[in-house]
């Protein structure tokens, strides 16, 4: 649970702070910020050397004169030392900026004080253009500059105690028994947690008829079957409606088997308290060759961009999970690993199950449990 520790700890999002209110911990105020420089990556281009010297402007605008410069170094060298006091844009070799970074989930951004020095930063130029674009607008709100931890800002932060907390249960069955034990199992740990959904791969036999008379407040959403398996959906009746639902073969191509093609089963529910859709996904990718994951993903990556910005929860089964192709490709389009997080927090992990984020979702707890995985997550602000 790194992620979302480093998040909790660096960053408060926060407002304008007044002179009167006290402040702990390091300070800069309109006296100590004529100090500073902006700082920018000697190999920035194109809109990051912009993103630079807008943060100059802005500063200027405000009357602090600052210079701009970038972060080439050379040890022993006076004329190239990292320096003391710095904002620092995007992505740089600063310590301060790797610190920042890594708090951060792939699609998050924003603002913080790390150390005595200001980080504006996101994992990508975009993601970078709009920590700036906010840091301009907070400053452009300030009559006198001070900055401090309490002014911190990060998009999509998840603050305990604020919004509304969703939960995710996720199994795979899928040794091709129908076990009496397993649907027990996670008939409890429902009963336990409370899920919001219960995602359930590779049920056999009458396993998914068993469920459905078992989980008592749970509507059947989605209900993939092939042969004997089934790939099941289940929704809390209390907090969602049903909308939709759907599956597809995540490959096209005529050569290849069902397995190698990969599975994905999807359910769209709105939630009843704030009326806001989600889509809830499950994927088969086990059987899919290593060379032909990212393909398969970018299948999924289509999809997603179809789904008008609703949030998307991802759940699937993945040969092992953890530090394989499929785990690779969604750490690249910004998922955040729940195994991971799991594993981080508790020193172990579900090798067949990874639940990920995407379009502004933010994981506050993952956990592995006797059967499976649980996730809580909130939607991002």
């Amino acid at each position: 649970m790194l992620a979302f520790t480093l998040i909790m700890t660096l960053c408060a999002c926060g407002g304008n702070t007044s002179e009167t209110e006290e402040i702990s911990g390091y300070v800069i105020d309109s006296t100590n910020i004529l100090n500073y420089q902006v700082v920018r990556s000697d190999y920035a281009e194109g809109d990051l050397v912009q993103c630079g010297m807008d943060i100059r402007y802005v500063f200027e605008d405000a009357g602090y004169d600052l210079k701009i410069t970038t972060d080439f170094y050379r040890e022993g060298n006076e004329n190239y030392a990292m320096g003391e006091y710095e904002i620092l844009v995007g992505e740089t070799n600063r310590p301060e900026t790797q610190e920042f970074l890594d708090g951060l989930q792939m699609w998050q951004y924003g603002y913080a004080l790390v150390g005595q020095k200001i980080v504006i930063a996101g994992h990508d130029d975009t993601a970078t253009r709009s920590a700036v674009d906010a840091f301009v607008e907070f400053l452009e709100g300030k009559e006198i500059f001070t900055f401090s931890e309490a002014d911190n800002y990060i998009y999509g932060e998840v603050k305990e105690g604020e919004g509304q907390v969703y939960s995710l249960l996720t199994y795979n069955f899928g040794d091709g028994t129908v076990d009496d034990a397993k649907i027990s199992g996670a008939v409890s740990e429902v009963k336990e947690y409370s899920p919001d959904i219960v995602i359930i791969q590779n049920a056999y036999g009458d396993t998914a008829e068993k469920l459905t008379a078992q989980l008592h407040g749970y509507a059947l959403g989605a209900d993939y079957k092939t042969d004997t398996k089934h790939n099941l959906i289940y929704y809390d009746t209390e907090t969602y409606t049903y909308s939709s639902a759907g599956h597809f073969s995540m490959s096209q191509m005529p050569m290849l088997s069902e397995s190698e093609k990969g599975s994905f089963t999807y359910c769209v529910v709105r939630c009843a308290d704030t009326k806001d859709k989600y889509v809830f996904c499950a994927a088969d990718l086990s059987g899919v060759p290593k060379d032909g994951v990212k393909d398969r993903m970018k299948v999924f990556g289509s999809f997603a961009e179809n789904c008008d910005g609703l949030p998307i929860l991802f759940g699937g089964i993945y040969d092992g999970a953890v530090g394989t192709a499929a785990c690779e490709a969604l750490t690249e389009y910004g998922y955040a690993d729940g195994v991971r997080l799991a594993a981080e927090s508790e020193g172990e992990c579900a090798e067949n199950y990874l639940y990920a984020s995407y379009n502004e979702i933010a994981v506050a707890k993952s956990v592995v449990t006797e059967n499976g995985l649980y996730t809580e997550f909130q939607r991002a602000k």
